[in-house]
């Protein structure tokens, strides 16, 4: 990722060419969205949030004066939010002004967007943050970034999907292996990296992390690897949540309430999808089944609000379905 510069004397990073691979049509129909009021992109971890964010940001640069970026992966605490965001827009306090205060006078009547990015440990209070803040100053557009929704009046919540795994993902396989090991020839490689990338189910980080390891390894041996993915994957010297594929799912999962990761693991169980009689078979429920099956419905909706599942609305009723590789963690739990 190289730095850039943006207006108003702000910084981020923009997304090199790899990571946008398969990301046009999403960039054009954020860009096009994207206006006063708060949207939020959603979606699994290590789908490419931040990436497609950043590079939203950089497309819509000249429709705004000032565009800031601010990280909140380190944030864990809701009374936190406020100052980090003054302190990354650079907002003077007074001494009797709050720190929300202060963000809305730097940006109070400007043409501006900002960028709140890793939410999701303090989503409710991102929320009313967001909320507070457009109430001041109505003009202002904000972009989030969240494994879950804000849940205020007015978001727009845009869900970030993987890549097509038959095309767009292998591409990216490619590019990010021929950067790590030029010498290899994968020409004859095609369906063993399209195996690989429906393993990871199309997710970015896990794909790049793949193609990184065949400074070391075949093509064929990081396919046949994929039953021992969370210790294969790793970026060699880095310690933050993306450095592993086991870290970047640790952090969605530690961040459910317990009954939330009991269920989950259970339905792990699961290959293929599953209906909602099938996991209140598995729910280990007591008492009166139709208690039972409201209380397993509610936890089905939460975790596909946080991006643990994905819900197929078919003619016969929902059906949900767990990434294989969020299945393979909830099996190890």
């Amino acid at each position: 990722m190289t730095r850039a510069g943006v207006n108003g004397g702000s910084f981020m990073l923009l997304p090199d060419r790899a990571a946008l691979i398969g990301r046009d049509a999403d960039i054009s129909e954020i860009s096009d969205r994207l206006g006063p009021g708060v949207i939020t992109l959603t979606g699994v971890g290590g789908v490419g949030k931040t990436t497609l964010a950043l590079a939203v940001a950089d497309a819509v640069d000249d429709r705004y004066g000032d565009v800031f970026v601010c990280e909140l992966a380190g944030v864990f605490e809701a009374s936190g939010i406020d100052d980090a965001v003054a302190d990354a827009i650079g907002a003077f306090r007074l001494d009797d002004a709050s720190a929300v205060d202060a963000v809305a006078s730097v940006l109070r009547g400007r043409s501006a967007l900002l960028v709140l990015d890793n939410v999701e440990q303090v989503v409710g209070g991102a929320g009313r943050f967001v909320s507070s803040l457009l109430a001041v100053c109505p003009g202002l557009a904000v972009m989030v970034t969240s494994r879950e929704p804000l849940r205020i009046a007015g978001e727009d919540v845009c869900q970030v999907d993987p890549l097509d795994v038959d095309r767009d993902a292998p591409t990216l396989f490619v590019h990010v292996a021929s950067s790590f090991a030029p010498e290899r020839d994968l020409a004859t490689h095609g369906d063993a990296i399209r195996e690989i990338c429906r393993g990871l189910d199309g997710l970015p980080l896990a794909i790049e992390l793949a193609a990184s390891r065949l400074t070391t390894m075949d093509v064929t041996d990081v396919r046949d690897g994929l039953d021992r993915r969370f210790g294969l994957l790793r970026r060699e010297g880095a310690v933050d949540r993306h450095a592993t594929l086991a870290a970047t799912v640790r952090w969605s999962y530690d961040l459910l309430a317990s009954h939330e990761r009991r269920l989950f693991d259970r339905l792990s169980a699961f290959q293929g999808g599953f209906d909602l009689a099938g996991a209140v078979a598995l729910s280990g429920g007591t008492g009166e089944p139709a208690a039972i099956e409201r209380d397993v419905a509610a936890v089905l909706n939460s975790l596909t609000d946080k991006s643990m599942l994905v819900r197929r609305d078919r003619v016969e009723g929902p059906r949900w379905e767990i990434l294989e590789t969020l299945r393979h963690f909830g099996d190890r739990q």
